[in-house]
């Protein structure tokens, strides 16, 4: 079993940042490694499935205590537990031995139980290449992927005159949604390619929006790659949806 390395390791960050990053993670991973490196805190997480993979960072100057460099294992679920009725404030992490002590400033404390890192992967994010492009207001695309839920469980992304355009057709029933924007609502470059991606899984990660705009690159049955940057700043990749005619 790898141990972990008895140092000085602590930190502070606003409690609801953590909180916001978590709720997320937890959608898609039951076990996730957490690096603190000198730059700040990261990780890369693939869904058990192969379907997504979701790139996060939260920049050093992000937190108010910054002391060490260590990675962690840990179940997410627990991390959500312990921060869901203590957002307000900051907490203190201080890691000891196979241990997650957490402080709140409404003087809550709770501990968590680490996990063994020796056994989980070192992730890698693909190198993809994108010929098409939208910037939305991240609002006005969670909004979307709610109401194209209600009639499929894939949303088509495309670009068609210039235009960004979303589609959710249930071939069962004919329900159909669509949606058009324009220049004046979204940034939109590239070719006019169109893919289709898991709402399921579009829904969890909008949970959080992390950022006011998200961009979407994408190409045709090709991966969704949304950029998101903020405080948090994530990069989501999930696996195109081959429908057939």
């Amino acid at each position: 079993m790898e141990t972990i390395t008895q140092q000085q390791t602590m930190f502070k960050i606003k409690s609801v940042i953590l909180f916001d990053l978590i709720k997320v993670i937890k959608e898609f991973q039951t076990e996730i490694k957490l690096k603190f490196t000198s730059d700040g805190l990261e990780g890369i997480f693939i869904c058990p499935a192969n379907v997504s993979l979701m790139e996060f960072k939260i920049d050093k100057y992000n937190f108010v205590q910054y002391e060490g460099s260590i990675e962690i294992g840990l179940n997410p679920t627990d991390l959500y537990k312990a921060l869901k009725d203590n957002k307000k404030g900051f907490v203190t992490l201080e890691i000891l031995g196979t241990k997650l002590n957490l402080s709140f400033d409404n003087g809550i404390k709770t501990t968590i139980n680490l996990l063994d890192i020796s056994d989980m992967e070192t992730r890698k994010t693909p190198d993809l290449s994108f010929n098409s492009f939208i910037t939305i207001n991240s609002k006005k695309f969670k909004e979307i992927c709610k109401n194209a839920a209600n009639m499929n469980e894939s949303l088509n992304i495309g670009i068609l005159n210039n235009n960004a355009v979303f589609k959710a057709f249930n071939k069962e029933t004919s329900n159909n949604f669509e949606i058009m924007l324009s220049n004046d609502e979204a940034v939109i470059k590239g070719y006019e390619y169109k893919s289709a991606y898991s709402l399921e899984y579009l829904n969890k990660f909008l949970k959080v929006l992390f950022s006011e705009d998200i961009n979407l690159s994408f190409d045709n049955d090709y991966p969704l790659q949304i950029d998101c940057k903020g405080v948090i700043n994530i990069k989501f990749i999930l696996a195109p949806r081959i429908e057939q005619d």
